[in-house]
């Protein structure tokens, strides 16, 4: 199926390069990786695979345009028996018919509220639907999975949402789904977005219609009190995404139900700082426990750097979370940008610390040159890693 792919994405590309012309952007992208790896015993490996990235997108006359990104892999890899792999995030054609109708052909992701995942198939996009107000977008064909795809796997899809009126909007999706033999399942979704005066109200609910559950839902509003302060509050939930029947129901954690209900207040010292902090309850099954969060954000207040402080912590429940995160970047120059992190997590005395460096360097208007550093220190994988990439931009 990936060479068939690569193989009409080449065709479509030839053809728009001949007969309408042909425009490259982000093309010609590498990417070198080094990392070391502990396995739960404490042994030490390392393996230097090399990714070499194509990540392009072309645009044709005549309303043909496509995008295609792979990447090719060399190295001991520990989750692959293959020395090599090449890997298609995506790689897909589309035409635009006409302003109310658009093709795509080809491996790409989807973007449903009742799922994210990678298709390999067609999908048809049309705006506007016997009125105005309606669009519709749907799709038919194969999950594509990069490791384990399953070739006996048939997907359909169908979106459709509706302008209820200027401040009102509701969309429901729908998704059949059917493996070997006659097993199908379908999966439906509903989502609502209004503003009420000065609030504004979202609401989600995804419904599993082979097995009759919830599968989650979530509730929110936020509501301007005075300038420059919001108070924001939620409620959401959600149950295992497998049937509860199964071998898996004899792990706890794998069928935990959770329900979360939240409040927080956002608020902006000046134009440059902005302050946060939320207060939360959690369900799990039959344990109940809290949560909390506070955090900053500032724009080139110290030292000229973006600065983010983020705190979260659970408390009352068997995994007991704590996760502290700093974050500073800076435009040092038009031709240079400069960032770095540093994260300290705890999870059920797991303690773990991972940091950052990314540099950007643009030493032309078309060329855009990328190292990024990243370490982990603690927990059952320590590893770090050094990656350097480049992009260019082919223009028309």
């Amino acid at each position: 199926m990936k060479k068939n792919i690569i193989f009409l994405l080449l065709i479509f590309s030839l053809l728009a390069g001949s007969s309408w012309g042909l425009s490259l952007a982000n093309t010609g992208s590498t990417t070198l990786l080094r990392r070391t790896v502990y396995d739960l015993y404490g042994s030490q490996g390392s393996y230097s695979p090399v990714y070499e990235l194509v990540n392009f997108d072309w645009q044709g006359k005549e309303n043909l345009s496509g995008s295609v990104y792979l990447r090719g892999r060399a190295g001991n890899v520990y989750y692959s028996d293959n020395p090599t792999d090449l890997l298609v995030y995506s790689a897909f054609a589309d035409w635009k018919v006409n302003d109310n109708l658009t093709l795509r052909g080809g491996r790409q992701i989807i973007y449903q509220d009742i799922r994210v995942f990678s298709l390999d198939g067609v999908k048809v996009d049309i705006p506007t639907f016997l009125r105005p107000n309606v669009a519709v977008s749907a799709y038919m064909g194969r999950p594509a999975n990069n490791f384990a795809a399953d070739p006996g796997t048939n997907l359909l899809g169908l979106r459709t949402l509706v302008a209820v009126r200027e401040n009102a909007t509701i969309g429901v999706d729908y998704q059949a789904e059917q493996k070997g033999g006659n097993n199908l399942s379908s999966v439906g979704g509903v989502k609502a977005s209004a503003t009420l005066g000065k609030m504004e109200v979202g609401a989600l609910a995804n419904y599993d219609m082979m097995r009759s559950v919830v599968k989650n839902y979530n509730i929110n509003a936020s509501l301007p009190i005075r300038e420059g302060m919001v108070l924001q509050g939620k409620y959401d939930g959600q149950t295992p995404d497998f049937d509860p029947q199964s071998v898996y129901a004899v792990f706890k954690y794998a069928y935990q139900q959770v329900q979360h209900a939240s409040a927080g207040v956002e608020y902006g010292l000046n134009d440059k700082t902005n302050i946060y902090t939320w207060l939360g309850t959690i369900a799990q099954d039959n344990a109940k426990g809290y949560d909390w969060r506070v955090g900053l954000a500032n724009t080139g207040g110290l030292l000229g750097y973006d600065t983010a402080i983020d705190i979260y912590k659970t408390q009352g429940l068997d995994g007991e979370r704590e996760d502290w995160m700093c974050s500073a970047a800076r435009q040092v120059s038009d031709k240079l940008k400069l960032a770095g992190r540093v994260n300290y997590d705890v999870f059920s005395g797991d303690r773990v610390l991972t940091g950052g460096l990314d540099a950007t360097f643009k030493p032309s208007e078309v060329v855009d040159l990328n190292f990024n550093y990243q370490t982990v220190l603690g927990g059952f994988t320590p590893n770090s890693k050094l990656l350097a990439s480049a992009s260019f931009n082919l223009g028309e």
